[in-house]
């Protein structure tokens, strides 16, 4: 029996005029469904941005805003089926027009990276940085001032939010070259502290943004992702995978406040469960 699916979505930027055309294509047997467009400002954190739900298959979004060039908004759709069967389309980024061999090709290299990933890379825990949310209860709501000059605490790490990370997903990382020792002074202003970087390679999604937190869960070795994230493109306009410098940090350091998930052994299992059919 054919499968209620969506075949496409593909979004549209007007970056003059500040916003975005949503559109999609969907088998038959979605005939009569109802659409949720769901939007993600950081990537990660997906807010409705329909409050009724459509029966058309275009949306447009008013409040298109990009914050750089390279990190774009997210949108992903929900149907709801006349049987209240419900299917979830692929998460799609904005792109300028391109034709559908642009698309298979700029396809094809994000299946052959993902593959390689599964062969030659490391199972990590990817925590995305948070950008919002609750304030710490450390800080003024008022002045943005920490009220608090202790030593950061389990609370908060030390952050502004009261997390410092979103909930964590396991991905592939590819580290591509071996870690560089750099001396630089210490955060305290005596002496100097060795720093190390390692470049790695990191799935086109969700994207890696700076600051973000990856923990080896072999041996607990967590990086801090650095300020240098770089989207490699295809024809210039397709990012299909990301290179960043991964800064592993000291065992003292807030990083390893962070804590693992209760589920861990289960998400594991799903993860490589799911990489194992893939190749298949």
């Amino acid at each position: 029996m054919p499968k209620a699916k969506f075949i496409s979505v593909v979004v549209s930027p007007a970056y003059g005029r500040c916003q975005c055309t949503v559109r999609w294509t969907v088998t038959p047997e979605m005939q009569g469904a109802q659409y949720r467009v769901y939007k993600a400002m950081d990537g990660a954190s997906f807010d409705l941005m329909t409050a009724l739900p459509i029966t058309e298959t275009a949306w447009v979004d008013m409040d298109f805003v990009v914050s750089n060039r390279v990190q774009l908004p997210a949108y992903r759709l929900l149907a709801v089926l006349p049987d209240g069967t419900e299917v979830e389309s692929p998460i799609t980024i904005p792109f300028a027009y391109g034709s559908r061999i642009d698309y298979g090709v700029a396809q094809n290299i994000i299946r052959t990276k993902y593959l390689q990933a599964t062969i030659d890379g490391i199972p990590m825990l990817h925590y995305p940085s948070t950008r919002g949310g609750e304030l710490s209860p450390n800080i003024d709501p008022d002045t943005g001032v920490r009220e608090d000059a202790s030593c950061p605490d389990e609370s908060d790490a030390g952050g502004y939010y009261a997390s410092m990370y979103q909930r964590p997903y396991l991905t592939w990382v590819r580290l591509i070259k071996n870690g560089s020792v750099k001396m630089q002074a210490s955060d305290e202003g005596v002496g100097y502290k060795d720093s190390l970087e390692t470049l790695a390679e990191l799935l086109v999604w969700p994207p890696t943004r700076s600051g973000d937190l990856f923990i080896d869960i072999s041996n607990d070795n967590r990086y801090i992702v650095g300020d240098d994230v770089r989207a490699d493109m295809v024809k210039g306009v397709y990012p299909i995978s990301y290179s960043a410098m991964l800064n592993l940090q000291h065992r003292n350091m807030p990083a390893y406040n962070v804590e693992l998930p209760d589920n861990l052994d289960e998400m594991l299992r799903v993860f490589r469960r799911a990489s194992t059919e893939y190749r298949i």
